[in-house]
């Protein structure tokens, strides 16, 4: 069985995080989601997520989009989620150049069998999670 992981923040499910998903469980059997800390979000978006990240990951659970998702790493860069889910191959989004450049050299150390795939857009204009979660912010005010 071909085990695949991402990662994302997953902050309020739309049709671009489901194409990415649903592309993602082409490359295997099992599809793994490793779900952005709170405190992740805050630091690296200076924002809170809108849903908080049990409900992030209760969503994915629910609504049968991936098959496993938890909580991502409480230490950055440490990847102990990758220990822990034991993935054949990573997805990352198209957007995800930061968490590619750092995760990239830390696997051809540590885990070196890992096959890393890119992930095209989908309407990226439209769908984007930054875009979509700017206006949800907005209206909340």
């Amino acid at each position: 069985m071909t085990r695949v992981l991402v990662f994302g923040v997953f902050d309020v499910l739309h049709p671009g995080h489901r194409y990415f998903l649903s592309e993602a469980k082409k490359h295997g059997d099992i599809l793994i989601a490793a779900v952005a800390r709170d405190a992740d979000v805050q630091r690296n978006k200076g924002r809170t997520p809108i849903q908080n990240e049990n409900t992030r990951i209760e969503a994915l659970l629910e609504e049968n989009l991936t098959n496993e998702a938890y909580p991502g790493d409480s230490e950055r860069g440490s990847y102990s989620i990758i220990s822990k889910t034991k993935p054949d191959i990573i997805c990352l989004g198209h957007d995800q150049d930061k968490l590619r450049e750092d995760l990239c050299p830390w696997i051809r150390v540590h885990s070196p069998g890992i096959k890393v795939v890119v992930m095209k857009p989908f309407f990226r204009g439209k769908y984007s999670s930054s875009r979509l979660n700017a206006d949800l912010h907005a209206n909340r005010k």
